[in-house]
């Protein structure tokens, strides 16, 4: 019986040293886990800053990119109405030579007149 009792002991020493493996192994894979969810948070919180900055860099070109445009959407509204000036004077001028020419027979200085409203 006696080497039964062996044979009982080393299982039963074997048993122990597969539970402190198995408890071991437990450890390790909740040791893993923890660090996992503190990697993602880590790796969330990078993500969340990287998104962020990127989204003002972006803001702060959309403004600027506004700011030209408002600037371009005004000089050439001025041209335009420089232009729309001249015009309406040289229409104008026109409208003056066109009445003199209806009413007057001198058309020798009307002509010059018109040829230097048109050479403008």
């Amino acid at each position: 019986m006696a080497s039964a009792e062996a044979v009982a002991a080393s299982g039963l020493k074997q048993c122990r040293l597969a539970q402190d493996q198995l408890e071991d192994a437990i450890n390790g894979v909740t040791k893993a886990e923890q660090q996992l969810r503190e990697n993602a948070r880590e790796v969330r919180l990078e993500l969340q800053s990287c998104v962020s900055r990127q989204q003002e860099a972006l803001r702060c070109r959309e403004l600027w990119l506004l700011g030209q445009i408002e600037l371009l959407e005004q000089l050439k509204a001025e041209t335009l109405q420089q232009q729309l000036l001249q015009l309406h004077r040289l229409r104008g001028q026109f409208d003056v030579i066109t009445q003199q020419f209806q009413s007057s027979n001198s058309s020798n200085d009307l002509s010059n007149q018109l040829t230097s409203c048109m050479e403008k």
